[in-house]
């Protein structure tokens, strides 16, 4: 069961720590290069911020205004395009997600902010494995659930309890994974102060605060 994304989707994880990033970009700017050309579109690089050092880099063909962005920057061109999308954290995500709606998008994580959540919940094919990835089922169905309830952001009362419950049930299925987690609600389009209370939420739990139904 996945998200149904508006954008093609492709994801280096940040699964080994002697993987130089080189190789990683590289990887990522072969696949995302293949997806524009097949769209007759240029590709934008989504960084934190525009002064991210990229030279030398695979990802130097991307240092001119028009090819490199960043949600600090904002951006002034088409949407709707190829976006690579560096290291992101939760608002570099949304702002990458929101440019590749209609196109495609091609993250290259890092271990500090997971995405494979995301990418389980788009089904973004594992650029290293050769593997789109997937949830399991039954956490796909809380996640469904879970992301009903944070339209507002998950303010207190009604939808933090009903979350908290579902958090409870993930929680006996073994599958509270806080980057999993987080990243998920992601692709389901929650907002970024929503994610940050379900983190919140998340860690009080891992410290033995889980309340009970």
């Amino acid at each position: 069961m996945t998200v149904n994304a508006s954008y093609r989707a492709a994801w280096v994880p940040d699964d080994d720590p002697n993987r130089p990033w080189d190789e990683a970009s590289a990887l990522a700017v072969e696949w995302i290069e293949a997806e524009a050309r097949q769209r007759g579109q240029r590709v934008v690089l989504v960084t934190n911020t525009r002064d991210v050092y990229i030279s030398g880099s695979p990802l130097s063909r991307y240092s001119w205004p028009n090819t490199h962005t960043s949600p600090r920057s904002g951006w002034s061109g088409s949407r709707g395009v190829p976006v690579l999308s560096y290291v992101p954290h939760e608002k570099e995500l949304d702002f990458a997600t929101d440019l590749a709606h209609g196109s495609a998008l091609c993250i290259v994580e890092t271990v500090n902010s997971p995405v494979g959540g995301w990418a389980a919940s788009v089904g973004a094919l594992n650029l290293i494995s050769g593997v789109p990835s997937s949830l399991d089922p039954k956490l796909a169905e809380h996640l469904d659930t879970l992301a009903f309830y944070g339209n507002n952001g998950y303010p207190r009362g009604f939808d933090r309890d009903r979350a908290q419950n579902v958090l409870d049930d993930i929680q006996r299925d073994g599958h509270l994974d806080r980057g999993l987690i987080v990243s998920a609600l992601a692709a389901h389009r929650i907002s970024v102060n929503g994610r940050v209370n379900i983190g919140k939420m998340i860690d009080a739990m891992h410290g033995g605060r889980s309340r009970r139904r």
